[in-house]
C-alpha cells in the first residue's frame, strides 16, 4: 500500500514539474518577445521623432528661403533632400510598423530586420554621399551670398558638425538596437526547436 501510494504521489510530482517547465518556458518566451518589442519600439520612436523634424523642416525651409538670402536653386535642393529624407524615414517605419511577434514567425522577423537593417547601411552610405553633394551644391548655388557675412559659413559648418556628430551617433544607436532585436530573435528561435 505504501508502494502504491509512494508511486501515486510520484507521478503527481512528475506531472507537476512537466507543468512548471511548460509554465517557465512560456514566461521565458515572453521576456524575450517583450525584449524585442521594447528595443522595436525604442527604433520606432527614435525614427518618428527623425520624421518629425524632417517634416518640420520640410516646412519651415519655404520661410527660410522667403526671409533669407537663399537662392531659389538652394531652396529646390534642400528642399528635395528634405523629401528623399521623409521617403527613408517612411520606408524604415513601414518596416517597424510590421514587426510583430505575435502575428508573424521568426523567419518573417528576421527578413523584417535584415530589410531595416539593409535600408540603415543603405542610408548610411549612401546617405552620406547626397548630404555631401547637396552641401556642394548649396555653397555652389549660394555662390557670393554665402561668403558674404563669415558669420553664415561658420554657423553653416557648425551645422555641418553637428549633423556629422549626430548622424554617427544615430547609426551608433541603431546598430546596437537592431543587435538587441536580433539576438531576443535568435533566443527565440531556439527554444522553438
Amino acid at each position: 500500500m505504501d508502494i502504491d501510494k509512494l508511486k501515486e504521489n510520484w507521478g503527481s510530482l512528475n506531472e507537476r514539474l512537466a507543468q512548471n517547465e511548460i509554465l517557465n518556458k512560456r514566461i521565458i518566451q515572453e521576456m524575450i518577445k517583450n525584449r524585442a518589442n521594447s528595443a522595436q519600439s525604442r527604433l520606432f520612436r527614435y525614427d518618428l521623432l527623425g520624421l518629425i523634424v524632417i517634416a518640420i523642416f520640410s516646412i519651415l525651409l519655404p520661410v527660410i528661403w522667403i526671409k533669407t538670402l537663399m537662392t531659389f536653386p538652394s531652396f529646390l535642393l534642400l528642399e528635395g533632400a528634405m523629401v528623399l529624407c521623409l521617403g527613408m524615414e517612411s520606408w524604415k517605419m513601414s518596416c517597424l510598423l510590421r514587426f510583430n511577434t505575435e502575428t508573424k514567425n521568426i523567419y518573417e522577423l528576421n527578413r523584417l530586420m535584415l530589410r531595416y537593417r539593409w535600408i540603415v547601411k543603405w542610408n548610411y552610405t549612401y546617405g552620406i554621399l547626397i548630404a555631401a553633394l547637396v552641401v556642394i551644391g548649396f555653397f555652389l548655388f549660394q555662390g557670393s551670398n554665402l561668403l558674404l557675412d563669415a558669420w553664415r559659413f561658420w554657423v553653416m559648418g557648425a551645422f555641418l558638425l553637428i549633423g556629422a556628430v549626430l548622424g554617427f551617433l544615430q547609426v551608433r544607436f541603431q546598430n546596437k538596437t537592431i543587435a538587441a532585436i536580433e539576438q531576443s530573435l535568435k533566443e527565440l528561435e531556439e527554444f522553438r526547436e
